[in-house]
Formats: C-alpha cells, sequence, structure tokens
C-alpha cells in the first residue's frame, strides 16, 4: 500500500521527539475523526510507548491537535 508521506523525509524535515524505540508494525487499522465520526481505512506502520504511526488511504486535511481515535490490532491484542 503506497502511503501519503514517505517517512524518511518526514524525519528529515523535524526534528526527533520521540524517547522510546519505535517498531515497525504492517496492519490494518481504523482511523476515526472524532469531530465528525468519520472512519477511514488506514494501515498502520509504526508503533511505540508514545503513539503510533498510521497511514490513511485516502487524503484527508486535518488541523493540529485534531481529535483522532485509532482502532488496530497488533499480534492479537487489540488497541484504541
Amino acid at each position: 500500500m503506497g502511503g501519503i508521506e514517505d517517512g524518511a523525509d518526514l524525519a528529515s524535515r523535524r526534528e526527533e521527539r520521540r524517547t522510546h524505540p519505535r517498531y515497525p508494525v504492517d496492519e490494518d487499522s481504523l482511523l476515526v475523526l472524532v469531530h465528525c465520526g468519520l472512519p477511514m481505512k488506514a494501515r498502520i506502520v509504526e508503533l511505540s510507548l508514545e503513539g503510533c504511526r498510521i497511514r490513511t488511504c485516502e487524503q484527508f486535511t486535518g488541523n493540529p491537535g485534531q481529535r483522532v481515535e485509532a482502532c488496530f490490532k497488533v499480534k492479537g491484542f487489540t488497541f484504541r
């Protein structure tokens, strides 16, 4: 699945702020834009104790601080 952004390009554009290690994953996920309840198919591609990186199948315009909810499974465990 092609992503909207290239992770290497994104990392080179801003300083790294995560303190926990990142782990690559490749799992289906569902991203919900909380303000409008719009669900979007996505893939979780990276996971750490502080967060995750998700690639959406469709491009959307988000705002800084916009609340989203991500639902996914990793090794049989469900996360939300």
